[in-house]
């Protein structure tokens, strides 16, 4: 080989990223850091550390299910829209 062909930089293809290969990897992520997040949450009910009521402490944990629960009813409206068209009678 020539000195000009061994200065040369490699040559390196990247293949597109899959819907499913995006799909995990962004949902690792998210993941990881929501849970990160619910954690710091949680360290509040340190009552060495803050001071609540029961309401505040009530308010924190059902807005946390409303958050869980649009989350899950997004991912079955979303499996819901994939559903075939036929004409009716056919």
């Amino acid at each position: 080989m020539t000195k000009a062909k061994q200065d040369e930089p490699a040559t390196v293809t990247v293949l597109p990223e899959s819907k499913r290969q995006k799909f995990n990897r962004l949902a690792i992520h998210r993941m990881k850091t929501a849970l990160k997040r619910v954690e710091l949450i949680k360290n509040l009910a340190d009552r060495g550390s803050y001071e609540y009521t029961d309401d505040e402490a009530a308010q924190l944990v059902r807005r946390l299910h409303a958050a869980a629960d649009d989350v899950e009813a997004t991912f079955r409206s979303a499996a819901r829209k994939q559903v075939d068209f036929n004409f009716e009678g056919r």
